[in-house]
């Protein structure tokens, strides 16, 4: 049976992949991460047993602290390539625009 699981993405990595969403959603463990060519990033789900942690936090520091306290039940997932661009300026805006196309 499914169990409920959140998956959490960045808003400013707009070419983060569907196959990448699926791999994190499907892998075994309490949490499960992107990992682009070894390098950790987005998208990460949180199965259900791990909600409260979350919830938890306060601030704005997102879940950096849990991963790093939890990382013996986190499995990396391996999703090859380059993590997708971050878009924090209106430059980076406009070089992802040009890059796809737009």
């Amino acid at each position: 049976p499914q169990r409920a699981r959140a998956v959490v993405l960045l808003g400013d990595q707009p070419h983060v992949s569907p196959a990448a969403i699926s791999a994190v959603a499907d892998a075994a463990g309490p949490i499960a991460r992107a990992v682009y060519s070894g390098t950790p990033g987005h998208p990460v789900a949180f199965r259900r047993s791990v909600w409260p942690e979350l919830l938890a936090i306060e601030g704005d520091q997102g879940a950096r602290d849990l991963l790093v306290a939890r990382a013996d039940r986190t499995r990396l997932v391996e999703i090859g390539g380059r993590q997708p661009a971050d878009v924090d300026t209106e430059a980076d805006y406009e070089r992802l625009r040009v890059q796809s196309g737009l």
